[in-house]
């Protein structure tokens, strides 16, 4: 019990509280578990709506990936389900999310970058980028900065050198 005057810290009932020691470590909590269990969900086969939602972001590619919305109205599943399966793609890492909620397939990504890196361009702006890869402004920016933000490109003013490894 406390002393007279002061509440126990609640959740005690009569415990003593506790006070510094070492943090509570155990499977949630331990990094070498998480890494475990995203290692199995990329092993993992996917189920056969998740593989048809991947089959269409594939077949979308950077130019047109569809919509969740979009993706459930063609498959003829439930939004909600699609949402699911989608944020399981996004969690393996089949898709990849870009600034302004776009979603793509890592592999058109992973295409985009090595025709990039294989073209004459020493630099690349954002209007040449969009005539390049048939895209709009609205998904060419995103594109642009997740290339910068993972090496393929690095801004230098108005235009984006190219990095080749």
């Amino acid at each position: 019990m406390s002393a007279p005057g002061k509440r126990e810290p609640s959740g005690t009932r009569g415990r003593p509280a506790r006070r510094g020691g070492p943090a509570r470590t155990g499977p949630a909590r331990s990094g070498a578990t998480k890494r475990t269990v995203s290692r199995a969900r990329e092993e993992a086969p996917l189920s056969p709506s998740a593989a048809r939602i991947l089959a269409l972001y594939r077949e979308g590619g950077i130019a047109s990936p569809p919509g969740p919305k979009a993706a459930a109205d063609l498959l003829g599943i439930k939004r909600q389900i699609a949402a699911g399966l989608i944020a399981h793609l996004v969690a393996r890492g089949d898709l990849l999310e870009l600034p302004g909620d776009w979603l793509v397939s890592r592999e058109a990504v992973a295409e985009a970058a090595a025709r990039l890196r294989a073209s004459d361009l020493e630099t690349i702006d954002v209007a040449t980028f969009k005539t390049l890869f048939g895209l709009t402004r609205r998904l060419g920016i995103p594109l642009l900065d997740h290339f910068a933000a993972t090496g393929v490109v690095a801004r230098e003013g108005s235009v984006n050198r190219i990095l080749r490894p």
